[in-house]
C-alpha cells in the first residue's frame, strides 16, 4: 500500500476536498470492513484514517495495524 487515508486526503482532497463519488467509493468499503470485523467480534481500537490504506490505484482501502484489537 501507497499511502494512508490521511496523507491521500491531504494530497487529493486538498482545498477542494473529495468529489462525491470518491467518498461513497470509500464510504462503502470502510463500512463492509466494520461489517465484517463486527461479524467476526472484533474491536479495532484504534480506527482513525492513519490505519486505513489506500492502494496505488487509489480505489480500494485496507484496514492495518490491528495491535490494540480485542475479540
Amino acid at each position: 500500500m501507497e499511502r494512508n487515508l490521511r496523507e491521500c486526503l491531504h494530497i487529493y482532497g486538498k482545498n477542494i476536498g473529495l468529489s462525491l463519488n470518491g467518498v461513497r467509493i470509500y464510504a462503502k468499503q470502510i463500512f463492509n470492513a466494520l461489517s465484517f470485523l463486527k461479524s467476526k467480534h472484533i474491536i479495532h481500537a484504534d480506527f482513525k484514517p492513519d490505519n486505513i490504506l489506500v492502494q496505488s490505484d487509489n480505489k480500494h482501502l485496507k484496514i492495518s495495524d490491528f495491535g490494540s484489537a480485542l475479540y
